[in-house]
């Protein structure tokens, strides 16, 4: 049974201010029959930024294409996503939203300088080297003179976890850059209960709450263990996931009552034998977790709930250490 996303904007639920700014873009852009401006939304991994992406195709009613940013490596492979696009277009008459997750992975691409997607998001110009080479040519991409393609207009919707990876310049071509906040306890409860609804699974009001505790303040997360629970909901022949189901998933899980997992509980437990902090290559070591993990996942997440604080080194604050002197593993 898949999770099931809001598909109105009116249906999202946390991030109040992002949402207001989209509502009154949007709203003007449909009274104007305009083109959506070129959107990036960045922030922590999984705080709805496909989600969003996805509601602002369906409200305007225009056809989404998804990519990551690694998947463009050359000129090749970008004038093969255009003719995409231009197909698309082609069928539906509408404008096309090209969503890019993980965008700044694109600065990464050797083959393909970024300055190429400048004249691309300004004035919809594919300015390449490809006259006389061979690609997979779909045969719809017009072209102009000059090594110049012109294609239709379009919106790109960009989603990254850190924003000062892609180039300044790249960065101005995007007219709106709305940073994702993580989600309150109560916001993921809400979304928990809404996404449960849809699903037509029973869940009580205690159990929302107690997932939404757990779940690391971001949507996906909370979602996953919503998942989780309605699977053992479903084996052991239960018609309501309330919160002996939820402890009883969550302990299999390994994921205490604070939302800690193993690695989580590691890094303190390390720390706490080097109150005067470790560098992050020495927190590695000495913990056993891999470095981008550290970084990744259980950094910020500790940071969040003020165990763990950064200067030249991590160092584990007096509430890390009353957690994890506390012994709490449930």
């Amino acid at each position: 049974m898949e999770t099931v996303r809001p598909e109105k904007l009116s249906e999202f639920i946390g991030n109040t201010q992002v949402r207001k700014q989209l509502e009154i873009v949007l709203t003007s852009i449909k009274k104007q029959s305009e083109l959506c401006p070129h959107i990036i939304f960045y922030g922590t991994a999984g705080t709805g930024k496909t989600t969003l992406s996805r509601i602002i195709a369906n409200e305007l009613g225009n056809p989404i294409i998804t990519i990551t940013g690694n998947t463009i490596k050359n000129q090749i492979e970008l004038a093969n996503l255009l003719n995409d696009m231009f197909c698309l277009y082609e069928e539906t008459k509408k404008n096309v939203i090209l969503f890019i997750d993980e965008i700044h992975s694109i600065t990464a691409a050797k083959e393909l300088d970024q300055t190429v997607w400048f004249p691309l998001l300004e004035d919809f110009t594919f300015y390449n080297n490809l006259q006389g080479k061979r690609w997979e040519d779909r045969g719809n991409l017009v072209e102009g003179t000059n090594n110049e393609a012109k294609i239709p207009p379009f919106t790109c919707i960009g989603a990254t976890t850190n924003i000062t990876d892609l180039d300044p310049a790249l960065r101005r071509r995007f007219h709106l850059q709305l940073f994702m906040q993580p989600y309150t306890e109560e916001e993921l409860s809400l979304i928990i209960k809404q996404n449960a609804g849809k699903r037509n699974i029973s869940i009580t009001e205690e159990s929302c709450l107690n997932i939404a505790r757990r779940g690391r303040y971001t949507p996906a997360t909370a979602l996953s263990y919503l998942q989780n629970c309605y699977h053992y909901m479903i084996a052991h022949d239960l018609q309501t996931i309330d919160d002996a189901v939820v402890n009883a998933s969550m302990e299999l899980m390994g994921i205490d009552s604070e939302g800690l997992k193993w690695e989580d509980r590691k890094v303190l437990q390390t720390l706490a034998e080097f109150e005067k902090g470790l560098g992050m290559m020495n927190l590695a070591g000495s913990s056993g977790i891999p470095k981008d993990v550290l970084t990744e996942m259980v950094e910020p997440f500790l940071k969040s709930k003020k165990f763990l604080a950064t200067t030249t080194k991590r160092i584990i604050t007096q509430r890390g250490l009353e957690y994890i002197r506390g012994g709490q593993t449930t």
